[in-house]
């Protein structure tokens, strides 16, 4: 009866009583420190840590609102998992400068977002909002180490600046724009750098390696792809540099011991347009016929070599890769063309209709490089189609069965609410081990894996993600047994969670 309602006097669209997917990316100002959760029974007494999530929580500021689901402001959300089962619950707002200015003027401030305002920021704004730059940071959370001989938690965008965050509080601590190895061109601090939010860990150290995006600041010159080691929360450390004509954007890479993946599909940077529309998303240029190009760094010595393949993929994350007998394997989520950036606009996601309109599917592909011949394989593997992918970090650079990711049919023509969003198991040794969970009007976030100490098997742990039950309007932990996908508790939330991109689960070592 309630669908009739809603279809014949038009409010399908426009009400979360009738599109209760919407909660999903409605704003949620309340803040928690602390929250005491029920106790629960039965956890797992090696589950001893900190999960915690990352995403857009607020989508608007007084009569402006963000056209774009990425452009939210960043907001944290925590749960604190004490062995024998007690559990505190937290989010915060990060306190970026952009997120205290919109505070201070009471409206969304003039910073460069993803995409437009509504209503548009006018000249002068815009002109402020490329000298201001980006400054949200809701994208993931890591833990690098600090000059202090410690830990430093911060939140993270695509882009160069970080955030240092107070993990025991959820209080922002500091802006971070480490200097660039390499670079003197005190032009590049008045730039926009898009960097990645998925900084991988160098196997064997406490480093991480990552990737920045500089733009050639005179015409005729090549733009370049640096290589950067983090040392430091504070420090880089320049491995190689890569010249290209063309800046693809690229949101992740991959990495083996030895070897630095990057997928260069062709959805290659504008300058000319950042410069005239102040938006990114209006400044990328999607060019198929250009073919995806394969970056590889080696390195031990930071040498370069360059592969090409005719098929244009849109890779959003990687999964896993390995050597294997003088190969690379790498698996990325690929997409035939970078629609998902156009369903992520708010009037599209938050129709029901608008949203079935654009057809995006993920799939698992695998690129096996011959160093020997330079040559490149790409085929899809398994049989389960997600995104935001996850594995056992035991297996992180070595040969693996299993990944988990969210199945979002979400973005299928033809989904129904019994199958928005569910959790995925992927077999991907192609032995029919592969299984999903899902429930209806229930939305998941990216699910993380944590191992049992003592495991031998790769599906030996938990999964943990944080549902949106639409119906209550609450959110939940939710804890599967990785193996089986049986959910093993349902822990509920004072409050809704917003759509979070990506997180992380600390053990509780990393605060002593």
């Amino acid at each position: 009866m309630l669908r009739l309602l809603c279809y014949y006097f038009g409010l399908f669209s426009s009400t979360l009583l009738c599109d209760p997917f919407n909660l999903w990316f409605t704003t949620n100002d309340k803040t928690f420190h602390n929250y005491e959760l029920e106790r629960v029974k039965g956890l797992p007494k090696w589950l001893n840590g900190t999960y915690v999530r990352n995403g857009p929580g607020k989508f608007e500021y007084s009569r402006r609102k963000f056209v774009h689901a990425f452009d939210g402001y960043a907001k944290l959300m925590t749960i604190s998992i004490r062995s024998g089962g007690s559990l505190k619950f937290s989010t915060s707002f990060v306190k970026t400068y952009f997120y205290r200015h919109s505070q201070r003027i009471g409206d969304i401030a003039p910073y460069l977002l993803f995409d437009y305002t509504t209503p548009k920021f006018n000249r002068f704004d815009r002109l402020q909002q490329l000298l201001h730059g980006i400054d949200n940071v809701n994208v993931n959370i890591h833990a690098w180490k600090n000059d202090r001989n410690g830990t430093s938690y911060v939140a993270v965008s695509d882009f160069w600046q970080v955030y240092e965050i107070d993990m025991t509080t959820l209080g922002t601590l500091k802006r971070i724009n480490a200097k660039i190895p390499g670079i003197d061109n005190p032009l590049y601090d008045f730039i926009p750098l898009p960097a990645t939010s998925h900084p991988l860990q160098e196997i064997g150290t406490n480093n991480f390696i990552t990737f920045l995006s500089l733009f050639s600041l005179f015409p005729g010159l090549d733009s370049r792809i640096q290589i950067i080691r983090i040392k430091s929360v504070e420090k880089r450390e320049l491995i190689s540099s890569i010249s290209t004509s063309r800046l693809p954007y690229m949101h992740s890479f991959a990495l083996t011991k030895s070897w630095v993946i990057l997928l260069g599909h062709p959805l290659f940077i504008n300058k000319l347009k950042i410069l005239k529309t102040s938006i990114p998303l209006k400044s990328i240029d999607w060019r198929p016929e250009f073919g995806t190009e394969i970056f590889l760094v080696h390195l031990p010595t930071g040498t370069i070599r360059r592969m090409r393949i005719v098929k244009a993929v849109f890779a959003t994350h990687f999964i896993n890769a390995y050597e294997e007998s003088g190969d690379i394997v790498a698996d990325f989520i690929t997409y035939d063309n970078p629609k998902l950036f156009d369903i992520l606009l708010l009037s599209i996601i938050l129709d029901p209709v608008q949203r079935k309109s654009i057809f995006v599917k993920p799939v698992v592909m695998r690129f096996r490089i011959n160093l020997r011949r330079n040559t490149v394989n790409i085929h899809q593997i398994g049989d389960v189609n997600f995104d935001f992918p996850i594995i056992n970090k035991d297996f992180e650079k070595n040969y693996y069965c299993f990944a988990y990711g969210l199945t979002l049919d979400w973005m299928n023509s033809t989904a129904s609410p019994s199958d928005w969003a569910g959790i995925g198991k992927n077999d991907l040794c192609g032995k029919g081990r592969s299984i999903t969970w899902s429930r209806r009007y229930h939305l998941p976030s990216e699910v993380w894996f944590e191992r049992r100490p003592g495991s031998v098997y790769e599906d030996d742990g938990v999964l943990m993600s944080v549902i949106l039950d639409t119906i209550r309007r609450t959110s939940y932990l939710a804890i599967l047994d990785a193996r089986t996908l049986l959910l093993l508790h349902a822990i509920d939330f004072p409050t809704y969670v917003p759509f979070t991109m990506h997180g992380k689960f600390f053990s509780h070592k990393f605060f002593n």
